[in-house]
């Protein structure tokens, strides 16, 4: 992951990725903004935002991109979470 600064140090090894790039969470407010002013009026409250995310991400990492959106004022979040692959070979 030599192009995801933010992989390493603060996130312990994980990543926050959007769409195809790594950015931090300074990152996610400006992106979501700019998304938002592309929108029409009745489109942008009607926005949701997904945060996936594996079962090894650390919460430090989803409490910083969740503050983010707060600040981007994108308040409609919807979760969602992958099994690590241990854990799926042991229920099969």
């Amino acid at each position: 992951m030599k192009d995801a600064p933010f992989c390493i140090g603060f996130f312990e090894g994980s990543c926050i990725q959007m769409n195809d790039k790594y950015v931090s969470p300074a990152d996610i407010v400006d992106y979501i903004s700019a998304d938002r002013a592309r929108m029409l009026p009745e489109d942008q409250q009607r926005m949701v935002v997904s945060i996936k995310a594996d079962r090894d991400t650390k919460m430090v990492v989803v409490q910083a991109v969740k503050q983010a959106l707060r600040q981007a004022k994108a308040l409609k979040v919807s979760y969602s979470a992958t099994e690590s692959p241990t854990k799926k070979s042991k229920n099969q």
